[in-house]
């Protein structure tokens, strides 16, 4: 999925027969398939951020279908993954060239980006203000909407889960970074560099 395909495929997929998530298929209006999570506890004292790039195959083909694609990031079940200065989710419907253009990024027809995925978003930075001390969860999650094909990724910069925000650059190509694939089976450390 990243490097040399540049969005020249746009039916990239696999289908691997997982369920979804219910919290997912309650942000994506839809059912959900091909769930991959990443959850786990954390201790802190205050404030949280998180930067990622959320990306997919179904743009911009399906934007405003039910293959409404979508990625959580739950910290204590609230959902943090949104569109900037929004409650929106990120999902195929909430950011793409219609809606939240600003932060999208087309990879078809000429590809400009060294990436497989038809279209990405900018990085994003989540985050969640006054935590409190102690142990919290957190749980990263995405999945395909209304079907299992045509797969979706998020990456999430490495070095931004601080209790300080990091400085994004608006436009990305994934970089050193985790990555999570709908249709994959397992996460991926890859190592590129963040523009």
């Amino acid at each position: 999925m990243l490097g040399g395909g540049e969005g020249e495929d746009d039916d990239t997929s696999t289908e691997i027969g997982l369920v979804g998530d219910t919290d997912l298929t309650a942000l994506a209006g839809f059912d959900t398939y091909d769930a991959i999570k990443l959850e786990f506890d954390f201790e802190t004292t205050g404030d949280l951020f998180f930067n990622f790039v959320f990306a997919s195959e179904e743009y911009i083909d399906y934007v405003n279908t039910e293959f409404n694609d979508v990625f959580g990031l739950f910290v204590d079940g609230i959902n943090i993954g949104l569109v900037p200065g929004t409650s929106d989710p990120i999902t195929i419907n909430t950011v793409n060239p219609i809606t939240n253009s600003d932060y999208y990024n087309n990879n078809i027809n000429p590809s400009p980006f060294d990436l497989e995925y038809d279209g990405f978003t900018d990085v994003i930075s989540a985050s969640i203000l006054g935590l409190g001390s102690g142990t919290h969860h957190m749980k990263f999650v995405i999945a395909d909407g209304s079907d299992a094909a045509l797969d979706a990724a998020v990456f999430i910069q490495a070095g931004t889960f601080s209790d300080t925000p990091t400085p994004v650059d608006p436009v990305p190509i994934p970089s050193t970074c985790l990555l999570l694939l709908s249709g994959m089976l397992g996460i991926v450390g890859i190592k590129k560099k963040f523009s």
